[in-house]
């Protein structure tokens, strides 16, 4: 999450032009990578964990902590740092461990994104954009010359802004609705049909729980097959079990 403070206070589109560059030779190399509060996505998780090797669980124990929204009681998986320098578990002073494979968050920056929600419509159709300008960053005196869409699509951001499209549609239309925050059940449940997969996946196919849906024997053959299939239907499931719009249709009687 953008520390406010370094928040510029106009909305850039995609089109909006600015120069930055980052790179080894940067004084300020690796400081955006401490003392940072990165939120993962769904995602995120999915293509970090993948990319290392490990287990849904593994990764969320080894590199992340979960952190409870004060208002929603909406549980967020942010990276884990370093005790003793306070630095990214993934980050080193070589750079980034995992930079084929980093988070949006890291992706973006130093770009802000939000979605513009009309009144009295839950789902944003307008982004906008805005610039995170730390004191300490010096990429923006860099002359390396960019637009957001353009900057966006060099560092990779424009699938995963795609793919997150869904779960955040989620979290702001359960917002607009003004329902009162998670149970303990209800945020076990989030965190497992988003960032747990593999406890997910026993979720789904150890019960009898798509017998209750009007799935497509495609979508279920996928489902087993791939991990981001399986998040599309949590993201679903999810939709479905707190009533926000439909998506899955239950068996007729």
């Amino acid at each position: 999450m953008p520390n406010m403070d370094a928040v510029d206070k106009v909305a850039l589109d995609r089109s909006s032009k600015f120069t930055f560059s980052c790179n080894k030779g940067i004084s300020c190399w690796n400081l955006c990578c401490r003392d940072v509060d990165i939120l993962l996505t769904p995602y995120d998780v999915l293509e970090m964990r993948t990319a290392l090797g490990q287990s849904s669980g593994e990764f969320l124990e080894k590199n992340t902590k979960v952190i409870i929204d004060p208002k929603t009681a909406i549980p967020m998986v942010q990276i884990m740092l370093k005790p003793d320098e306070r630095l990214c578990v993934f980050s080193s002073h070589e750079g980034c461990g995992i930079y084929k494979n980093r988070p949006l968050l890291c992706r973006t920056y130093p770009i802000g994104m939000a979605a513009l929600r009309k009144k009295g419509e839950a789902n944003p159709e307008d982004e906008f954009f805005f610039f995170i300008r730390e004191k300490f960053c010096k990429g923006f005196s860099q002359n390396q010359e960019f637009t957001v869409g353009e900057w966006l699509k060099d560092q990779g951001a424009d699938d995963l802004i795609d793919k997150n499209k869904d779960w955040l549609e989620f979290i702001l239309r359960r917002n607009v609705m003004g329902v009162e925050p998670f149970n303990e059940k209800e945020a076990s449940l989030y965190f497992m049909a988003l960032y747990d997969l593999d406890k997910f996946r026993k979720f789904v196919f150890d019960t009898k729980l798509l017998e209750y849906f009007d799935l497509s024997d495609e979508r279920i053959s996928a489902m087993k097959e791939s991990d981001e299939e399986l998040l599309k239907f949590g993201i679903d499931y999810l939709f479905f079990m707190f009533k926000i719009r439909k998506g899955l249709e239950p068996k007729k009687a």
